[in-house]
């Protein structure tokens, strides 16, 4: 008999961090029982939705085989021990059926199984979902259009697991231990097995600054205006060249909501607010919920204005201007030449040795990366 636990996500909520760590310390988790494993370092689960039916951007015949072989290596191994972890952050979006059906095909003989899930306040979970859409498309939803019901996802696996099996956190540093996520996870395995978990640390995904996210935006409105909702090329590519100058140093400012973006926000979703409280009071998510009035009415900064920056707090055109110089794309296919570039990391604050050769260094493995691109 094999128990499992389902790592479901939500988005945004420090899955790349929790999965990270649980593949470098696949050794002493199979100490003490517990089985996690992957055909890549930090790939998780999500290809395992494929095989329940779940619908992706990412589809394909090969996506379809990775599933298939992810299945395989589970199959092979979960009978060796007493507990496994499944984790993907799209398992969220499967009924409580579909993913249990999933595990079934995992192992015929199931135990006992424990969820677990990180939630966060609407208003930060909007702007880091228009973020991630913004990857694949430059159009994201109004404020006044989003309204996700994730506590009727999570009530679903209430009512299916029961409450002493559903595990429901705050993704925010404020409520978890140490403000570290993987901590946090390491706590509720241990809870779950009843012997002490130490997980590796492990880091998540860095966010685009502000600035970034804006660029982003019009490189894939002059790139690929009518390819929404697909992860192409040449914008993977520069989000990734984006990621390692923000490891080197935070270019521009984080990402946030304007004042009025974030109230539209939060009286849109106020009922998901309540209901996740409702479910699970201990989440402290009050200040997304008490005292809201109907949703405000337009027009609104972003009404009839698709960019970016119209939702945000803050927005340094000026930065943009000098990220988007460095962009052949969004100038007539034209390279930057030396000193644009020098300019450029200038401007956005290299100015130590070791900061400019690892500007530079990034900026030219980003040219290679573009070249190889096709369209």
């Amino acid at each position: 008999m094999t128990n499992f636990i389902l790592h479901i996500g939500d988005g945004k909520c420090g899955s790349t961090a929790i999965q990270n760590s649980l593949y470098a310390s696949r050794a002493p988790l199979a100490g003490a029982g517990i089985h996690y494993d992957t055909l890549a370092p930090n790939s998780g689960h999500t290809v395992l939705a494929l095989l329940a039916g779940q619908r992706s951007r990412a589809a394909s015949p090969a996506r379809e085989a990775v599933a298939a072989r992810t299945l395989q290596l589970l199959q092979d191994e979960c009978q060796r021990y007493e507990w496994v972890v499944l984790s993907a952050e799209n398992f969220i979006n499967l009924s409580p059926e579909a993913a249990i059906d999933l595990v079934s095909r995992v192992s015929s003989d199931i135990g006992v199984i424990h969820v677990v899930a990180y939630v966060r306040n609407p208003s930060e979970m909007y702007a880091s979902s228009v973020q991630q859409l913004l990857k694949g498309s430059h159009l994201f939803p109004a404020p006044e259009a989003y309204h996700r019901r994730v506590d009727h996802k999570l009530k679903a696996w209430k009512d299916r697991v029961g409450q002493d099996r559903l595990h429901v956190r705050q993704f925010s540093r404020k409520f978890l231990p140490r403000g570290d996520v993987v901590t946090d996870f390491s706590q509720i395995l241990g809870t779950i097995v009843g012997t002490e978990i130490s997980l590796s640390p492990a880091s998540s995904n860095r966010s685009l600054s502000a600035e970034q996210t804006r660029v982003l935006q019009m490189f894939r409105k002059a790139v690929y205006p009518n390819e929404a909702g697909s992860l192409l090329p040449r914008s993977t590519e520069l989000v990734r060249f984006f990621t390692a100058l923000n490891e080197i140093k935070l270019v521009g400012n984080q990402i946030g909501l304007s004042v009025v973006a974030r109230e539209v926000v939060a009286s849109r979703n106020a009922d998901v607010a309540r209901g996740l409280m409702d479910c699970f009071p201990e989440l402290d998510l009050f200040e997304a919920c008490e005292g809201r009035l109907p949703v405000p009415t337009g027009p609104f900064p972003w009404t009839d204005n698709d960019s970016v920056e119209s939702i945000l707090a803050v927005c340094d055109r000026e930065l943009v201007e000098h990220i988007a110089a460095m962009l052949p794309e969004l100038n007539g296919g034209n390279c930057a030449d030396g000193q644009v570039i020098v300019t450029a990391m200038d401007q956005l604050g290299f100015h130590t040795d070791s900061e400019k050769q690892a500007f530079l260094g990034a900026h030219e493995a980003y040219q290679e990366a573009r070249l190889r691109c096709r369209r």
